[in-house]
């Protein structure tokens, strides 16, 4: 018994099974509203798809690109949420979200309390500085990389439509439109 008091207590399996549940209703509610009528079948398909995309196992029950432009982009970003600590899932993990939570906490009270002493803790127990530099390390290399892939992608797509940019605009121009380039990725792909 004492086991499954601890499964129940720990922060991180609170979490995860909050946000996925969280995440499940809200998609089978929208599901439910796009397909009336067929509220078994729309919970069956949240509640899969959303464990299997946040978990990383890469089943699907369903082709949920047709889900939706809003219920495409949820399942992108639940897709970098992961487990917890210790599981075989993909992606961040709960664990370091929750320790960048807390450290952005931490960080604001020091502004408001300038001379307050605080330390960083998870679960009752302080955080080694070296656990928490190399947590927000591996938050700018992943999410670095999500942005390279995800403007690789998107000049792929460019280029590979014959659509113009209109006026004789360039890449460049439109991709400063859309909120800024990563040169490294035009150079790479040669894009002028």
């Amino acid at each position: 018994m004492e086991i499954a008091g601890q499964f129940f207590t720990d922060t991180q399996i609170k979490t995860f099974l909050i946000t996925t549940l969280s995440i499940a209703i809200f998609v089978f509610f929208v599901l439910n509203s796009l397909f009336p009528g067929d509220w078994e079948n729309s919970l069956r398909k949240s509640l899969f798809n959303i464990t299997s995309i946040i978990s990383g196992t890469g089943y699907s029950s369903d082709n949920y690109m047709k889900w939706g432009g809003m219920l495409v982009s949820i399942i992108f970003f639940i897709g970098l949420i992961g487990g917890c600590a210790g599981s075989t899932t993909c992606s961040v993990k709960v664990f370091r979200y929750q320790l960048v939570a807390s450290a952005i906490l931490l960080q604001l009270r020091k502004i408001r309390y300038p001379h307050r002493v605080v330390v960083l803790k998870y679960d009752g127990r302080p955080v080694a500085e070296d656990v928490l530099h190399s947590v927000m390390t591996f938050f700018v290399v992943v999410f670095f990389e999500s942005w390279s892939a995800c403007n690789i992608a998107v000049i792929n797509r460019i280029r590979s439509s014959h659509v113009g940019f209109g006026g004789g605009g360039s890449l460049r121009q439109y991709w400063s439109w859309l909120g800024g380039p990563n040169w490294a990725v035009f150079k790479f792909y040669g894009v002028k």
